[in-house]
């Protein structure tokens, strides 16, 4: 039987497995794994589609208007439809994801960028607070403006923080030492 200090050991050492399985395929496969998660989102949105459409069918005999059902209805029909346009072509769908990805982040990094130029007061060093606005709001521009570009460069940069983190991960389970072992056992690790 595993103790408590070998299950968590094992998991440290699978999930550096994984992580550095996804991250080199994000590397070497870009497409086809952006096909792969724009997959997922498609199966997600047929889920949901068929969630709303059965849930809208099944509860006939509920108090709620007929505006609230048709709405819910329609909105189910759009999910399918969506969810299975995603399918007719990955490719196109993961492109597509990856511009909304682009153009999210973007606009995230220069709301970001604004509100720390707001609390400038709050930082100790206002100089490294402008910094930090002015980078981030032009990165955000650069994002808004080139988002297809902007999102696969965060794609990339993705699979790379994952076979790092994926390496540390293996290296801390190969390099575990007894001494943890003795003070989880004792109970003084957590």
């Amino acid at each position: 039987m595993l103790t408590d200090f070998e299950k968590l050991r094992r998991g440290v050492g699978f999930s550096g497995i994984v992580s550095i399985i996804i991250g080199l395929l994000i590397l070497f496969l870009p497409t086809k794994t952006a096909a792969i998660v724009a997959a997922l989102v498609g199966v997600a949105l047929v889920i949901m589609g068929v969630i709303y459409i059965g849930a809208n069918l099944i509860r006939k005999s509920d108090n709620k208007g007929s505006f609230w059902r048709i709405s819910h209805l329609l909105l189910g029909f759009i999910y399918l439809f969506a969810g299975i346009f995603v399918f007719s072509d990955l490719n196109a769908a993961a492109e597509s994801l990856f511009v909304l990805i682009g153009i999210f982040v973007g606009v995230s990094w220069i709301i970001d960028g604004i509100v720390t130029l707001t609390v400038l007061r709050d930082f100790n060093s206002k100089f490294w607070g402008i910094i930090l606005s002015i980078i981030s709001i032009i990165a955000g521009f650069t994002l808004v403006f080139s988002p297809l570009w902007g999102a696969v460069t965060l794609w990339l940069l993705l699979g790379i923080e994952f076979v790092v983190v994926g390496l540390i991960k293996m290296i801390h389970y190969y390099r575990w030492d007894k001494s943890k072992k003795e003070l989880m056992d004792n109970q003084l690790f957590f």
